[in-house]
């Protein structure tokens, strides 16, 4: 009875698998997803990154001269004037100096009419403009830390008089995926440009003769030496060049010439050879202190190594009206403990390297002019709002989450993992440590940069002074010396000694 009962168990069980494996066959085999243009964009929805395809003879694309093209934007929330796609003539190049060795490259588009002609459009809502960036962000390995920098640049610091932009300094930008030819070629950011329109620098005019009125002035500084450092210069080098002394001519790039370089010789004189008295009293007249002091604090707040005065912009409204000199910073992705090609950088930021720059120098050992208490109380001040850790992270974490959801991440580290950095699957691995760069960074930055320079801002929800007996430690958990100045912890109670 057993062994009939056995039997016509393993002949029930043999027909089930048959029934199963015959249905397995038979089943119809779900495609697996394609990564083109024209697939991707099929399929945009609330969580997709904005796609911009970009349709060009990719060979014949170099970095000194434009190649045409068109592009094409498509955005699920429409803020291009409220298009879900547009196309556009254009014209583009590989930018960058250093990054342009790698595969992944950055793009400079510059967006042309039916003629030919520039083209300004309000791309994604940022502003209108007929010049645009790609960012590849090639060497960052959260693909972040330029974009990041500067929302909180720009949250914490506006150029000191109007413009047409509410008074921004720095550059908006989207993140997108990017393809060539309908060919997925990876995460990017689309960002508007640092140029004169943005910063509201006049324009330059065009007498019948075919001279140039010099209005406003915009110089970047391209390269390391001591024109960049405002030590010295070279007296004879050629003024009628697109670059002099480390400084390029940015704008107006189409008249170099003595006209156009000579209010930054005269910056870069006043910097390096009047007294401390003579350069004190004509701080007002050369330079804007508040905007001197949000770079100083930036600079050290972000860990950015490649930004004194490398990779920023000086200028000037109008020279006809006065010489004041603006910083704007640029290419911000050596930062937040990350170095210049990608590897990992865990020292803190220094002080010293801000002053290494001898304007900067000079300003914080002005003896009496309070320049040390300026940036110390200004960094108080914005820890307990744009540069807290809580809002640090949450910039950080929101595009992570962006990345993430929209499975831009994923498409990223197939398409670029280990070229040229290694990339993590799992992205919060490497925000995480970013995170934990900037918190130790600002624990640094109150008890030893500016350990010692009197204050009277303390810290919401933080009393004021501890008293003096008993024993006090400092937020690493550390014992201190009576007379500690900043935060400390007496007792389970943050107090803020002021002395």
């Amino acid at each position: 009875m057993n062994r009939i009962f056995t039997t016509l168990l393993l002949v029930l069980c043999s027909c089930v698998f048959a029934a199963g494996a015959e249905g397995v066959v038979n089943a119809p085999q779900e495609a697996p997803l394609k990564y083109d243009f024209e697939s991707m964009k099929s399929r945009i929805g609330e969580k997709s990154l904005p796609l911009v395809n970009i349709t060009v003879d990719i060979a014949s694309v170099t970095r000194d001269y434009y190649t045409q093209a068109t592009i094409e934007i498509v955005d699920p929330l429409m803020r291009t004037d409220g298009n879900l796609s547009v196309t556009y003539g254009c014209k583009v190049k590989y930018r960058g100096a250093t990054s342009t060795r790698y595969q992944k490259k950055s793009f400079a588009v510059k967006l042309l009419n039916e003629k030919g002609k520039s083209l300004d459009a309000n791309i994604l809502g940022m502003r209108e403009d007929d010049s645009w960036i790609l960012d590849a962000m090639a060497i960052d390995r959260i693909r972040m830390r330029n974009r990041v920098n500067f929302d909180t640049w720009n949250a914490m610091s506006r150029t000191p008089y109007d413009t047409k932009y509410d008074g921004r300094n720095g550059t908006l930008g989207f993140f997108v995926e990017v393809f060539v030819n309908g060919d997925y070629h990876g995460l990017y950011c689309m960002t508007d440009k640092v140029n004169r329109k943005l910063l509201g620098v006049d324009k330059a005019k065009e007498e019948a003769d075919g001279k140039p009125i010099i209005n406003g002035v915009m110089y970047k500084c391209a390269e390391w030496g001591d024109a960049a450092y405002f030590k010295g210069y070279n007296i004879w080098e050629d003024m009628n060049k697109e670059a002099w002394n480390a400084w390029e001519l940015d704008y107006p790039d189409d008249y170099p010439c003595e006209t156009a370089y000579m209010p930054l010789k005269n910056f870069l004189d006043y910097c390096i050879y009047t007294t401390d008295e003579e350069y004190e009293a004509g701080l007002d007249e050369n330079l804007y202190i508040d905007n001197f002091v949000d770079y100083h604090v930036f600079i050290l707040s972000q860990g950015l190594c490649d930004n004194t005065m490398k990779n920023s912009f000086l200028s000037i409204v109008n020279i006809n009206d006065g010489h004041r000199m603006m910083i704007t910073p640029w290419d911000l992705d050596t930062s937040l403990g990350g170095f210049w090609e990608g590897s990992y950088n865990d020292v803190v930021a220094f002080n010293e390297t801000v002053l290494k720059v001898w304007a900067f120098e000079r300003l914080w050992y002005l003896k009496d002019y309070g320049y040390q208490t300026m940036v110390a109380d200004r960094w108080r001040t914005l820890r307990n709002t744009v540069l807290s850790d809580e809002a640090m992270f949450a910039r950080l974490d929101d595009y992570a989450s962006r990345f993430i959801e929209s499975g831009a991440w994923a498409r990223e580290y197939a398409k670029w993992n280990g070229n040229p950095v290694p990339l993590k699957e799992n992205l919060m691995e490497e925000v995480e440590y970013a995170k934990k760069w900037y918190a130790n960074n600002a624990v640094n930055m109150e008890n030893v940069i500016f350990y010692g320079i009197e204050s009277g801002i303390a810290a919401p929800g933080v009393s004021d002074n501890a008293p003096a007996d008993g024993n006090v430690y400092n937020v690493m958990g550390q014992k201190v010396a009576p007379g500690f100045r900043g935060i400390v912890v007496r007792n389970g109670k943050k107090y803020f000694n002021a002395r």
